[in-house]
């Protein structure tokens, strides 16, 4: 419920149903209605129609973000800055197989470089040889964030 009243899109949908209701309230169906109040009308349908393109283009836009593996060297995985990532940050790799993600590894934020790149290193079995593959199928992985003890949303 919290995230219906939470979103925009709602707020302009009731917005723009609650407009006619109120005109219908004020002016009777068969009355005439005043030229001022129908440019006032029309102009307030067509920004929130602006409104509503907005939203959506925004939103679509956040809607897959991604952390982007750059290179991998020296038993580590270099990523272009990414917001979700802070140090001491705990991560997930996966394999895209044909539109399906098989886990392979967990990994660690080492540390964060001056320019924001970020130095992951693998945890867990197996390293050596999902490094191997990670590093010889970079297109195909998938890095995926976790929450870890030090996450900025646990220190609140």
């Amino acid at each position: 419920m919290k995230k219906f009243f939470k979103d925009t899109g709602n707020f302009l949908s009731f917005a723009l149903a609650l407009i006619p209701a109120i005109l219908l309230f004020i002016f009777q169906p068969g009355a005439r209605v005043p030229y001022a109040i129908f440019a006032i009308i029309l102009l307030l349908f067509f920004l929130s129609l602006w409104f509503a393109v907005k939203i959506y283009l925004t939103l679509k836009d956040k809607e897959h973000p991604m952390i982007e593996l750059f290179k991998c060297s020296r038993g580590k995985c270099l990523c272009r800055p990414s917001t979700f990532l802070d140090h001491h940050s705990l991560v997930s790799f996966y394999k895209n197989d044909n539109g399906f993600e098989e886990f392979l590894c967990n990994g660690y934020v080492e540390t964060i470089t001056k320019s924001g790149m970020i130095q992951i290193i693998l945890i867990g079995e197996n390293t050596d040889q999902n490094f191997d593959y990670i590093s010889h199928h970079q297109s195909d992985i998938i890095i995926k964030p976790n929450i870890s003890i030090d996450s900025p949303l646990i220190k609140q």
